[in-house]
């Protein structure tokens, strides 16, 4: 878990892709996986208005790319949340990474929490 608490409070902002600018959701994931040597497509819209539901648009569209899959360390985790999706980043114990505007910048929670929320646990191929 020590290599995510450097992550921790870095702020939320909408299309952030790196820990200088700070990141929006799928950013972190984005990062978080270059990291593990894993590229992903970049959602990034310029547009505030619709961006999230743009973004997952895409990302829905390119289901195919990511498979289903047990959970594990390094597994993203896909939360519905009112009427859009969210994305973290399982880090084992229970525990997982993520940031969204409520939370004003990168967390660490328990998946416990957020577990009724959770829509599905996937790695990109």
């Amino acid at each position: 878990m020590t290599r995510y608490k450097h992550y921790v409070g870095i702020p939320f902002v909408w299309g952030g892709r790196t820990p200088e600018e700070g990141f929006d959701c799928y950013g972190y994931i984005k990062h978080l996986l270059a990291e593990d040597g894993i590229e992903i497509p970049d959602y990034k819209t310029p547009e505030k208005e619709g961006r999230i539901k743009k973004i997952v648009t895409i990302f829905l569209s390119e289901l195919a790319k990511w498979k289903k899959c047990e959970l594990r360390e390094g597994a993203i985790l896909l939360f519905r949340t009112r009427s859009v999706y969210h994305v973290g980043y399982y880090i084992g114990n229970g525990m997982f990474t993520h940031t969204w505007e409520e939370s004003n910048g990168v967390v660490i929670e328990r998946l416990h929490d957020w577990k009724f929320k959770l829509a599905g646990v996937y790695e990109y191929q």
